[in-house]
């Protein structure tokens, strides 16, 4: 028994939910599917970090870990997609995620600490 039913009646895909192991081939839509809402949830969450940097003067922090999330994504979704297409390319994609929102937790922590230091030494101005 497959049932079948639309997220949304703008969105352009379906998720399927299977019931029954017979139909194992559909199963591969919802793996996918999964990970990309994840990795789009993860976005989401992180959508601050478009206009931090430039908020407090340090656009490079964007290009930087923007380009570390390219550097994890390319090669991951290249690899994994040519072993388990969708679902491998799927992968990729959360796995750079993650890494974007590992790099993005580094840079606030080290911000919070200049922030603090600058506090002990007498509130001077962040500047790099």
């Amino acid at each position: 028994m497959t049932v079948t039913f639309r997220i949304s009646s703008t969105e352009p895909f379906t998720v399927l939910v299977v019931a029954l192991p017979e139909v194992a081939g559909v199963v591969r839509i919802e793996r996918p599917a999964s990970a990309g809402v994840l990795a789009a949830s993860i976005q989401f969450v992180l959508g601050w970090t478009k206009s931090l940097p430039v908020t407090i003067g340090r656009p490079h922090l964007r290009i930087w870990t923007h380009g570390l999330e390219t550097l994890v994504a390319i090669p991951l979704v290249a690899v994994l997609g040519a072993k388990w297409g969708a679902t491998g390319a799927a992968v990729g994609v959360l796995l750079s995620t993650l890494v974007f929102a590992a790099a993005w937790l580094v840079v606030i922590l080290r911000l919070r600490d200049e922030v603090h230091a600058a506090e002990r030494v007498g509130g001077e101005a962040l500047q790099s």
